[in-house]
């Protein structure tokens, strides 16, 4: 019986398809940034004890109460009014905020204190004193404690690169971030044990400012957009390749607070690792991960 020989024009047309894929599986690697130069992985302003220098940045944190915005961003498709302080309730906060203080520490703080220094678990404590503020925030609504001029310029500032992106791009990149992990590298990266950001639900929205019915200052105003709210990508293919985790997708849960305690569980075993209710407004690029989907093999 003669020996077949084997059919070299099908094992090298096997060994080209080969090469192609891990040529497009190295160009893929190269699209994903998993590095901590990636935003959606390191976000400074995620920390809840995040102190913001009052400089010219293109995000803002902001106070809110999650359940409730959620209801009314997401659920209802309502507008959410983003407000500052008025004069009287900045007072009335850092006044409450030196009650807890000691004296030792009250007198040195002094009027060098500022609300956009003021930690979560700071907040926590003074802002239920001040009438309406809980109030406010029970209503979905959505409080910056920045000094009234610079709460006014960083928005009008977020919202002219939002409208610049859209008209450039046609995608304005702005979200909504609305909680927070706070995970660290492993050994031996040289951030190791270093407690990092990243957003855990991302809601794309859009910011515009509207006339007050008594003809005062305008007022900002955040929409969802067409997109539907979504979890970050990023992390979640940086904790399946880094660190073996399965996160899966936000779409399975009702609500942001329900996929908290899902993330909650799923990194139980993640010493210092844990979910922290941060709000933060910012630009996130999504582009390179659409094309490294778009390039999957599979």
């Amino acid at each position: 019986m003669s020996k077949q020989l084997p059919n070299n024009r099908t094992a090298g047309k096997d060994s080209a398809t080969g090469g192609v894929i891990e040529k497009l599986r190295r160009s893929r690697q190269r699209l994903l940034d998993l590095t901590l130069r990636n935003r959606l992985l390191n976000f400074r302003p995620g920390n809840p004890n995040y102190k913001d220098d009052l400089k010219a940045h293109k995000h803002v944190v902001l106070k809110g109460h999650i359940d409730s915005l959620w209801e009314k961003l997401v659920e209802q498709e309502k507008g959410v009014e983003v407000v500052g302080l008025t004069r009287d309730q900045q007072t009335q906060i850092l006044q409450e905020f030196r009650l807890h203080c000691s004296t030792e520490q009250s007198s040195n703080a002094g009027a060098s204190l500022s609300l956009a220094t003021i930690g979560h678990d700071q907040w926590e404590d003074v802002h239920g004193s001040i009438r309406g503020i809980s109030q406010f925030l029970q209503k979905g609504e959505l409080l910056s404690l920045l000094p009234d001029e610079a709460f006014r310029k960083r928005l009008t500032k977020i919202r002219n690169e939002q409208n610049t992106l859209a008209n450039s791009t046609g995608d304005s990149a702005l979200f909504l971030a609305i909680g927070f992990l706070e995970w660290c590298e492993a050994e031996p990266h040289p951030k190791a044990g270093e407690p990092l950001y990243a957003p855990l639900v991302l809601v794309h929205v859009s910011l515009d400012e509207q006339k007050t019915e008594e003809g005062g200052q305008r007022e900002f105003l955040l929409r969802m957009d067409v997109d539907q709210p979504q979890g970050n990508p990023c992390l979640v293919e940086k904790l399946r390749q880094d660190f073996g985790i399965d996160l899966h997708d936000l779409d399975e849960d009702k609500d942001a607070t329900a996929y908290f305690s899902r993330v909650g569980k799923a990194l139980r075993t993640k010493k210092n690792w844990k979910v922290v209710p941060t709000i933060a407004l910012g630009f996130f690029n999504f582009a390179r991960y659409r094309l490294w989907l778009d390039l999957n093999p599979s």
